[in-house]
C-alpha cells in the first residue's frame, strides 16, 4: 500500500504532524510550505506505470478548506 510505505519514510517531525489517516488521506496538523513539499515528494516518488497525483488542502475544518499551491 502506497500510503502506508508513504508515512514511514516520512522524518520523524512530520509523522508527528499526523492525526487521522482517511482511506487514501492523511490529515495533518500544522504543517509548514517546506513540510508539506516532503509530503507531496515523498508520496510521488515511488516507481508507477502512472503517476500519482497529490492533492494538498487547508482549512481550519472540513467544509473550509482551500487547495495549497506549491
Amino acid at each position: 500500500d502506497i500510503l502506508k510505505a508513504a508515512m514511514v519514510l516520512l522524518p520523524k517531525a512530520v509523522q508527528n504532524k499526523l492525526i487521522l489517516t482517511i482511506h487514501d488521506e492523511l490529515v495533518f496538523v500544522d504543517l509548514c510550505k517546506e513540510e508539506i513539499r516532503t509530503v507531496v515528494d515523498t508520496m510521488t516518488n515511488f516507481d508507477l506505470l502512472v503517476p500519482l497525483v497529490v492533492n494538498v488542502f487547508e482549512g481550519p475544518n472540513w467544509a473550509d478548506q482551500q487547495a495549497v499551491v506549491l
